[in-house]
């Protein structure tokens, strides 16, 4: 699907908001898994934020591409 979108508009700024798109996407799904994770396990809740925050920094480098 992101090829077709590509192909029809190839512009930094569509490039852009598919990035930021699939990111937040990425994020949301992030923060409902760490809501819902009851194990204890630090290293894992570490690295789940450590993805959080590297989504949420994509989508915001992006946006000067907008």
């Amino acid at each position: 699907m992101s090829t077709f979108k590509t192909l029809a508009d190839p512009s930094a700024s569509n490039i852009a908001e598919m990035v930021i798109q699939g990111n937040t996407m990425g994020a949301t799904k992030s923060t409902r898994h760490l809501g819902d994770y009851a194990g204890g396990n630090r290293e894992i809740r570490n690295l789940a934020e450590r993805l959080l925050h590297t989504e949420e920094a994509n989508a915001a480098q992006m946006k000067q591409f907008l």
